[in-house]
């Protein structure tokens, strides 16, 4: 039995067998499976963690219709996830109005937290462009927090639902 995982990139898939997390690469009109051994308690391993969330979201979509709360969301997730993948980091996990980034996963490079940072510049970047284009009376603002060192990484959760993210 699989269960859905992560997103590593576009056009990539991760799912959760057992102890192991095959990720699914679609290349072309193949799909071609890729192993990486998870410990059931996790793997140590040193990575960088971005968190981004909207400045004063519970006030400012208390304002707003549901609908338009959603869009808001669907077009700040888009600017968040390209700045991500556009510097080698892959998404964790939305939670609300915040995204959970990593950098070092599947494989780690010499300039992770680097990587980390360029993402939040972009993302900073795209935003104020949302914010000149939309003329909105209150623009939106994003806190960004980065951490860089050890975590435990690997599939977390109940037998029921497990996700692979870090702690």
């Amino acid at each position: 039995m699989h269960h859905h995982v992560a997103v590593e990139r576009p056009g990539t898939w991760v799912l959760a067998r057992d102890d192991h997390v095959v990720a699914l690469r679609q290349a072309r009109r193949h799909v071609v499976p890729v192993e990486i051994q998870c410990h059931p308690v996790g793997e140590r391993r040193e990575v960088a963690v971005l968190f981004a969330d909207i400045r004063s979201f519970t006030s400012l979509s208390e304002n707003m219709q549901p609908a338009e709360v959603a869009a808001m969301l669907s077009e700040l997730r888009q600017i968040q996830m390209q700045a991500v993948f556009e510097h080698g980091g892959m998404v964790d996990k939305f939670i609300g109005d915040a995204v959970m980034a990593v950098f070092s996963l599947p494989s780690s490079h010499t300039n992770d937290a680097e990587r980390s940072v360029m993402a939040a510049l972009s993302m900073r970047t795209e935003l104020a462009w949302i914010n000149r284009r939309l003329g909105e009376s209150t623009p939106l603002a994003l806190g960004i927090g980065i951490h860089f060192g050890h975590v435990v990484a690997g599939l977390i959760g109940s037998p029921q639902k497990r996700s692979y993210t870090v702690i």
